[in-house]
């Protein structure tokens, strides 16, 4: 499961209510809260901070944890590892060498 995911389910619980409670309070989806909570890798991050906010948390861009980095090494190959020369669109901004992971504040 994603940390993320992990955590709105542990505060969800905590806090004693159900997806569909939840869903409703914070004004998402409830195929979308029980995405999140199930770890889906693919989500819109205004609906991630929406669902965050319930617990006055954000997610935002910071350095990716080694501990992170050791446990997905053998699941997603990385970037880096990958040395094909290809051009990137102009409408990209320009991305520094450091991977970013999502925080919690």
């Amino acid at each position: 499961m994603s940390r993320i995911g992990d955590y709105v389910k542990e505060n969800r619980r905590r806090l004693g209510i159900t997806q569909e409670e939840f869903a409703v309070r914070s004004g998402l989806g409830l195929r979308f809260v029980r995405e999140l909570e199930q770890g889906k890798k693919t989500v819109r991050m205004d609906k991630v901070n929406q669902a965050l906010q319930m617990f006055g948390m954000e997610a935002v861009p910071g350095p990716i944890s080694q501990t992170h980095e050791a446990s997905s090494a053998g699941s997603v190959p990385s970037a880096k590892k990958d040395k094909k020369k290809t051009e990137k669109p102009s409408s990209l901004p320009d991305r520094s060498e450091e991977e970013e992971d999502i925080w919690l504040l």
